[in-house]
């Protein structure tokens, strides 16, 4: 089983819901009501992804059936559609569609079931006056768009592209969620022969804080077989025998065990002294002198 990004998630359940941390699910739009009562049990759960092989706003019509039973179940705050035709087919959204997604988001005070888009960009020219209009359209809804970005070694990875980027984005009214600096499949393809030097996230973040606006700061996540993590914040460097590692300082064993009282760490990942776990990371270089654990 893999996640939407096509990266190994450290966990399948026997219902095959992607627990991807304690108070998130992702599941397949064509839910089984074993996989709800799953989400019925755990009041940890709070959120929601829905994602699928097609976008999901092609799939309204189970979308629609599933969120009206997912709005029943209290501990459910919030659901995410993933939707790459929000960058690459805006025109997908008609008017239709955005009423549709209007109805089904519910912010009212008893059971609130918020609904909300993610969407990926890479550079800022992507996103178009049509983007905006639509944003702004789902906005009139109540209804927040998530931009995601993956640093691409050669390709976004100046400061001036990513904070161009930041500008745009939230200029088209979207929020700038996650950039993500290293650990999904396309950066371990991509960036293992065109690696993202830590230093250059370090200007990449200087400038951002720098000259955009509070509201266009992403927030820098590294993806792991083992979750997300914020680089530098809940994660460290590790250097062993010449290869980079990541410390997961957010997260232990433990942890995992109350998700999944079968879960074993994954091959090659291993635990330092106070239990955090270490895990491999490709196409990141470390040449700046920041302190490593």
């Amino acid at each position: 089983m893999k996640d939407r990004q096509g990266h190994p998630l450290w966990i399948q359940d026997k219902k095959d819901l992607l627990r991807l941390h304690e108070t998130r699910v992702e599941m397949d739009v064509h839910a089984s009501e074993e996989q709800l009562d799953y989400i019925r049990s755990d009041d940890r759960i709070t959120d929601i992804i829905i994602s699928s092989s097609t976008d999901a706003i092609d799939s309204l019509y189970y979308i629609k059936s599933l969120i009206k039973t997912l709005k029943e179940i209290p501990h459910v705050t919030a659901v995410r559609l993933v939707s790459m035709k929000f960058n690459t087919a805006p025109e997908a959204y008609t008017r239709a569609v955005v009423n549709t997604l209007g109805d089904l988001n519910s912010l009212c005070v008893v059971n609130p079931l918020r609904l909300e888009i993610e969407t990926w960009f890479t550079l800022s020219h992507e996103i178009t006056p049509a983007h905006a209009k639509l944003a702004r359209r789902l906005n009139n809804k109540g209804i927040s768009v998530y931009c995601n970005t993956a640093l691409l070694g050669g390709v976004n990875d100046g400061d001036a592209q990513i904070h161009s980027l930041a500008y745009t984005v939230r200029k088209a009214g979207l929020e700038f969620h996650h950039l993500y600096v290293a650990g999904l499949p396309i950066q371990e393809k991509w960036n293992t022969d065109h690696p993202v030097d830590s230093y250059d996230v370090v200007d990449i973040a200087t400038k951002v804080r720098r000259e955009g606006s509070g509201r266009e700061i992403p927030r820098y996540m590294i993806s792991t077989c083992l979750g997300e993590v914020d680089y530098g914040l809940t994660s460290s460097f590790v250097h062993d025998n010449g290869h980079l590692k990541i410390k997961l300082g957010c997260y232990d064993v433990p942890y995992y065990k109350g998700l999944d009282e079968n879960f074993v760490l994954p091959q090659g990942v291993t635990t330092d002294p106070d239990g955090s776990p270490v895990v491999p990371i490709k196409g990141l270089l470390k040449t700046n002198p920041f302190p490593v654990s």
